[in-house]
């Protein structure tokens, strides 16, 4: 194959020849700033390369350094929620004394109230007797046992049909059905403020009795509230006469039950022989007593008073058997044996006490068959 070179012809092959050794110089003459061009990029890279190392240790060190105060925050936070829960708390205990001293400031005030009530009362009271101590010094005639009036007249119900009677057991029934809806609301009357679970109309009786028969003693099992014992003393009190001992197992009103000179609390079984020779201690030489059952219901219990109690009671007096309408006479059927069957067995073996009816000539009674009364001898 031929050189192309001369195949040229000879103007064009010199020009040729010219550019190739025009580009040999040129590369030549390049070579240098080339090398130092990439020498100059490798001390770049290398700078470049030096600084990234210097700015990833920095931003290393940045976000450690960050990292530290993000922890550290985080536990002043947590520092801070937990004085803050526990002076939530600290504020809630205070909350809570607060009240509890704004409730015993409203007791103490409530006391205070009814102290100062019973101050007043009690002035009153001085007062009146001062009045009457003046009275009495004058000459003034006040009232006394010798305005009592004469008995009334003796009445015994007459027997009732059988629809009188019914009309009698439903209002009976009635009665304890509302108590029962009603906690004994609908027959918790009160005395002078004291309360007592008796219908009106055996208290009515009682007074009766008392005002009649002058007792020396009226014996109560069951005082309860303490309210039929002050409406005794106070009868006793118009006559002049009289001393209530009451005995009761329960002492949960005790604290509460009314303060009177002629009214003696003992505290126990009305069938215990130490609280019955307690009461016969009381009770001494005197011969005139009343006795009134009104603790257990259940027949034995009430047995065993009738039995301890009856020897009380002289010729001519009054042992009062209470709530002989249970067990379906005409009320509570459900309840089993109680005064009344109680009552039919003491009769049984005591006949020197017979039923006095006429007490019941209401019909509205607890005590149906439950008023007795010793023969006279």
């Amino acid at each position: 194959m031929q050189d192309s070179s001369q195949a040229w012809p000879g103007p064009e092959k010199d020009f040729r020849l010219q550019v190739r050794e025009n580009a040999r110089r040129l590369l030549v003459a390049c070579l240098p700033p080339m090398r130092r061009l990439d020498e100059a990029l490798a001390r770049t890279r290398w700078q470049l390369e030096s600084e990234t190392a210097t700015l990833r240790s920095r931003i290393s060190s940045l976000t450690t350094d960050f990292q530290g105060q993000i922890s550290s925050l985080q536990a002043q936070i947590s520092s801070l929620t937990g004085e803050n829960a526990a002076l939530k708390a600290q504020i809630s205990s205070l909350t809570a004394e607060n009240a509890t001293l704004k409730a015993r400031t409203a007791s103490l005030k409530a006391e205070g109230a009814a102290l100062k009530s019973e101050n007043s009362s009690l002035a009153s009271r001085a007062a009146s007797l001062d009045a009457e101590v003046k009275a009495l010094q004058a000459g003034q005639e006040l009232w006394t046992p010798q305005h009592i009036g004469f008995p009334p007249l003796l009445f015994t119900p007459p027997p009732l049909n059988e629809d009188q009677q019914d009309l009698v057991d439903r209002f009976h029934n009635f009665m304890y059905e509302v108590t029962d809806k009603n906690s004994f609301r609908s027959y918790f009357v009160s005395w002078l403020g004291y309360g007592t679970l008796k219908w009106p109309t055996d208290l009515w009786n009682y007074q009766e009795i008392v005002t009649q028969t002058k007792p020396d003693v009226i014996i109560e099992t069951g005082t309860h509230r303490g309210g039929t014992s002050l409406f005794l003393a106070t009868i006793c009190d118009l006559i002049g006469h009289g001393q209530i001992v009451t005995v009761d197992l329960d002492e949960s009103f005790r604290s509460t039950v009314p303060r009177h000179p002629r009214i003696t609390y003992l505290n126990g079984s009305s069938t215990d022989p130490l609280i019955v020779n307690e009461i016969a201690a009381i009770v001494g030489k005197r011969n005139n007593v009343l006795v009134i059952l009104d603790s257990d219901h259940h027949c034995k219990h009430v047995l065993e008073e009738l039995r301890a109690y009856s020897k009380f009671v002289p010729h001519g007096g009054h042992l009062i058997v209470e709530d002989t309408n249970i067990n379906g006479h005409p009320a509570s059927p459900d309840f089993g044996p109680g005064p009344w069957e109680a009552v039919e067995a003491f009769l049984a073996e005591n006949p020197d006490f017979s039923i006095d009816r006429n007490h019941e000539r209401f019909y509205w009674t607890q005590n149906p068959k439950g008023f007795l009364r010793r023969l006279p001898q």
